[in-house]
């Protein structure tokens, strides 16, 4: 997936989860908090991970892990930040 740097980005993480699911977000293989994302800017949620404004920082893969006591389910996204020349 492809955005302009300055753009914002939603990436979503859906799952039909009976009983109810958990989901965890990953950046650079290291888990992203629901309530610490400041460094990033973003605002993660349970199905998805929203950054305000993009820069080459958030520039890599993005993995949505969900999970319950039946099983779990793994996806990923990578993202390119373009910049645009002047």
């Amino acid at each position: 997936m492809e955005v302009l740097k300055g753009e914002s980005l939603e990436l979503f993480c859906k799952a039909d989860c009976h009983p109810d699911c958990f989901y965890s977000w990953y950046f650079h293989s290291g888990e992203l908090p629901f309530d610490d994302v400041t460094n990033m800017t973003a605002l993660a949620t349970r199905d998805s991970l929203y950054i305000e404004r993009t820069t080459a920082s958030h520039s890599g893969q993005y993995i949505c892990h969900v999970t319950n006591q039946v099983g779990n389910a793994t996806s990923s996204t990578l993202v390119e930040v373009l910049c645009k020349y002047q």
